[in-house]
């Protein structure tokens, strides 16, 4: 019945928790950016796959959210790619699962840094000062995946493994759902990816921005159930500022980049903003 709340609080709560942006204090954003437990992301390697790599290196190669799906969607021009129907059920498929995946994958990934046999390293190489992130935080992302796995044991001891296993992964699937709709499409678009060297020597903000596709900014509705994450372009300029007061500084941010020039994405429509990731992923 409350399936969806799992992205609410993902999206609403552990998001802007972690970028320091929900409360003033930050020791209280630490606490209350695992408030999507036990149905969130493992919250201390999302502060390295995600704040460290992914807001520093947006679409560039340290991005680490550019290889989560390979090798079953390589996000090259030509590459993997597979008639519509097959690439529509491959979506539907791998985006299910992008919850799990950030829960115990990329915990995984950092701790033991696995090497990845398409490219023959591993992947969380590419952030930056890996290995001392890793020493400092590994006890943390233990601590998150033995109190999720207790939790997980006393659903099934509670309520049998079967129906234990069915209503977590039903609340995984539609929370991997939403994650992605308001994460990946934004980013994963043809527009958003840039030459790297059309992108040197350009300021922090201009990569940000050219990252980036947003989607009915000027939406109340949007922007509540996204968790501002709509408003990408903005919210990548300024990570610590609250997702409630983004729509707000909307119109002010689009005066700013049309006065230095700055192309800001909107899409035009759902349908546009949803098949411009389609074509791309494949």
């Amino acid at each position: 019945k409350f399936r969806w709340l799992s992205w609410y609080l993902t999206g609403n709560v552990m998001h802007d928790a972690s970028h320091n942006a929900f409360v003033a204090d930050p020791t209280l954003n630490r606490v209350l950016s695992h408030a999507a437990f036990p149905y969130g992301v493992n919250v201390t390697s999302w502060h390295i796959q995600h704040v460290m790599s992914h807001h520093i290196y947006t679409n560039e190669e340290d991005d680490v959210d550019l290889f989560h799906f390979e090798p079953v969607i390589i996000l090259k021009p030509g590459e993997n790619s597979v008639n519509l129907v097959l690439h529509v059920l491959r979506l539907l498929f791998i985006l299910s699962t992008a919850i799990p995946h950030l829960t115990f994958v990329v915990p995984y990934g950092v701790l033991f840094g696995q090497v990845d046999p398409m490219n023959g390293h591993s992947m969380y190489d590419r952030v930056k000062a890996i290995k001392a992130h890793r020493a400092e935080l590994k006890w943390e992302m233990i601590v998150e995946v033995l109190a999720l796995l207790a939790f997980y044991f006393a659903c099934w001891w509670q309520h049998g493994a079967i129906k234990a296993v069915c209503v977590q992964m039903s609340i995984y699937t539609i929370s991997s759902y939403l994650f992605c709709f308001f994460t990946q499409v934004s980013h994963l678009q043809k527009e958003c990816l840039q030459d790297p060297q059309a992108l040197k020597g350009q300021s922090f903000a201009r990569r940000q921005v050219a990252s980036s596709m947003d989607f009915a900014p000027d939406s109340a509705f949007w922007g509540h159930i996204s968790g501002g994450l709509n408003t990408q372009a903005i919210h990548h300029c300024f990570p610590s500022v609250s997702a409630m007061h983004l729509r707000a500084l909307y119109p002010a941010f689009r005066k700013v980049c049309k006065k230095h020039g700055v192309l800001l994405k909107e899409a035009p429509s759902l349908r546009s903003f949803v098949w411009g990731f389609v074509q791309f992923a494949n």
